[in-house]
């Protein structure tokens, strides 16, 4: 048997484990608008040749010391107490290896933005206003992938975990991937899918980052081994890409910690899967938290626009 990297451990100050279901949370939860149209398409327009400067303190790592698997789990990854993780899933050769780019010659849509907890809202959300959610959020980052980076977009609007009127997220994991496959099927040039939420952290705790002066909510992407210290391997959420998915948030938090510094909270390693299994190059992003703005949480979305450009188009 594999030497395996665990128990995990959790080092920031994170309040519950990001597993399906979980509802120690006291998440918003109120009359939730109707939306008759949950989906839409962004347009494509002339993309800018440059991404505009930021001021702030990029942080760079040694390229040697991303070949050390103890300096990425101090600095680049928390993982979980309850996940199993091997050394060939956090391989620093094979996630420095991979083609993270895709083809952004074609009008072809290419991104899929989709939200499987829609209704997570923020500190001074509006209650009942999809805008003030992390749905919102995802209006915006394809606003900017679509209008600044000429990138095709799919956003789906659907709060899977919003059923029959009221707040649910027993099944919403459940929910979310039968809808993600159905958009797939329909366009199956998309080459990237990225799932947006908001963290759950103690009430005094604020993950702000300043970018050129506007407070911006940190943001951390997730991955998960399908593996937990209590039952092994879990088979009913096999996922073929663990190691890509790896790979490719690891990619994204090099090059936020590049651009942005500090912006960059350490990549989780969960237990779960959080439907990264439907291609590599899938994410889940969580945008700073229920002690943040709606501001400070839309401000993230220019800088993560930034990130997956980058990442995604080779530059």
């Amino acid at each position: 048997m594999e030497e395996a990297l665990f128990p995990g451990y959790v080092d920031g100050d994170y309040l519950f484990e990001l597993e399906p279901g979980d509802e120690t949370i006291d998440y918003c939860s109120y009359e939730w608008q109707e939306i008759n149209d949950p989906v839409m398409i962004a347009t494509n327009t002339d993309a800018k040749e440059a991404i505009n400067t930021i001021e702030t303190t990029g942080i760079t790592y040694d390229y040697n010391d991303l070949y050390d698997v103890s300096f990425l789990t101090q600095n680049c990854f928390n993982i979980s107490a309850s996940a199993v993780v091997y050394p060939e899933e956090i391989n620093p050769e094979t996630m420095l290896s991979m083609d993270t780019t895709i083809d952004l010659q074609s009008d072809d849509v290419k991104v899929l933005i989709y939200h499987t907890h829609g209704t997570e809202a923020f500190a001074d959300s509006r209650e009942g206003v999809v805008e003030d959610t992390v749905i919102g959020l995802g209006d915006e980052l394809a606003r900017i992938l679509t209008e600044e980076y000429g990138i095709n977009v799919y956003h789906d609007k659907t709060a899977y975990d919003y059923v029959e009127g009221s707040l649910n997220r027993e099944r919403s994991y459940e929910y979310s991937s039968a809808g993600v496959d159905e958009i797939l099927a329909q366009y199956p040039s998309i080459e990237m899918i990225i799932d947006i939420h908001r963290d759950g952290v103690k009430e005094d705790v604020r993950l702000v980052q300043q970018i050129n002066g506007k407070n911006c909510a940190k943001l951390m992407f997730v991955n998960g081994v399908s593996r937990l210290t209590s039952t092994g391997d879990l088979a009913y959420l096999e996922n073929p890409y663990k190691k890509e998915n790896i790979a490719f948030g690891f990619a994204l938090h090099l090059k936020g910690k590049e651009l942005y510094g500090d912006l960059m909270r350490k990549n989780y390693i969960s237990g779960y899967r959080y439907n990264l299994n439907k291609m590599p190059k899938a994410a889940l992003v969580e945008v700073g938290a229920q002690t943040n703005t709606v501001e400070e949480a839309r401000n993230s979305m220019e800088p993560l626009a930034a990130i997956i450009y980058r990442v995604i188009s080779g530059t």
